[in-house]
């Protein structure tokens, strides 16, 4: 889908062409790099592409697109142009990125966890914050403490309870092993 750049009689480029080529190797670029954005995204990141290549027109000209990446549950692209529309289909598109979950594409919002941040819904969110109560609270488990880890992990607190309506009694033995078959499947479930 490459332009072809036109050289005029005099042997100089016609700039309007290589503009042209330039965008399309850069929306080629995107196409390439589709493996780049999380899955929860890769609605709206088909749509940009979609928008850009309908945008296209030698008034348009020059554009350079280039992205995308996900950094603290941000969308980042970026086009090299003072074109207001362009702009304008990005700006939507980051916009949207960031209250849409990253991983499921839900409806999200932008949520920190160890000082990083992620744009997710609740239920991502929450498999992802009882992971790391569970990793921090089972860390060493022969000074595992159950009821000092129910004051403390909200996450843990609301499984156990949830676990003990559906068991008759589930004694502090059981629910420590419990908890480390619970992380492991926590794990498997956000090795997105």
């Amino acid at each position: 889908m490459m332009a072809s750049t036109t050289v005029h009689k005099n042997g100089a480029l016609d700039p309007a062409s290589t503009d042209k080529a330039r965008l399309f190797a850069s929306l080629e670029v995107l196409d390439q790099r589709v493996d780049w954005v999380p899955v929860g995204w890769q609605r709206l990141y088909a749509d940009l592409r979609a928008k850009l290549r309908a945008i296209v027109c030698p008034g348009r000209f020059p554009i350079y697109v280039d992205g995308p990446c996900e950094h603290d549950g941000f969308l980042c692209i970026e086009a090299v142009t003072d074109d207001k529309v362009v702009q304008g289909v990005l700006r939507k598109a980051r916009t949207k990125a960031l209250c849409t979950c990253m991983f499921c594409g839900k409806p999200a919002k932008l949520r920190e966890f160890c000082g990083r941040y992620s744009t997710l819904c609740s239920a991502c969110s929450g498999l992802r914050r009882l992971h790391l109560e569970l990793v921090e609270a089972l860390d060493r488990p022969s000074q595992v403490n159950l009821e000092e880890m129910l004051a403390d992990k909200p996450m843990i607190k609301a499984a156990i309870q949830q676990a003990r309506e559906h068991a008759d009694e589930l004694q502090p033995d059981a629910a420590v092993a419990w908890l480390f078959d619970l992380m492991i499947h926590v794990e498997r479930l956000t090795a997105n």
